[in-house]
């Protein structure tokens, strides 16, 4: 590479850096002028007050929004709990016995030729 295409590349590389440098600056305008509308935005929205934000004591409830568990409840949940395990149980089996059984066909195909021979 001679001097002059040396100079003009290195005037190429500027005029780029120019525009980038100008792009970058419409962009943090731009940027600026979101972050102020929203907060400007903030500054309107009402915060609540800590009366509202406390939490309300249990006595508040009646007896009949408070959810009382019982015995039959949970031995419900664990015959289900049981019964999901066991047929979790079951699918995992026959998965594995279907890869066991895939990979068996893929040794004996890969391998019978040479077993023969």
């Amino acid at each position: 590479m001679d001097e002059q295409q040396a100079v003009s590349l290195a005037l190429d590389a500027m005029s780029s850096l120019d525009s980038i440098r100008d792009d970058v600056s419409e962009l943090k305008g731009i940027d600026s002028d979101i972050l102020a509308f929203l907060k400007v935005q903030a500054a309107e929205v009402p915060q609540p007050d800590e009366a509202e934000l406390a939490p309300l004591p249990l006595a508040d409830f009646e007896p009949s929004q408070v959810f009382d568990v019982a015995a039959s409840s949970f031995e419900d949940f664990a015959h289900d709990l049981m019964a999901f395990q066991y047929m979790q149980l079951t699918v995992s089996v026959f998965l594995l016995l279907g890869v066991l059984l895939n990979f068996g066909a893929t040794l004996w195909l890969a391998f019978s030729d040479k077993w023969r021979s």
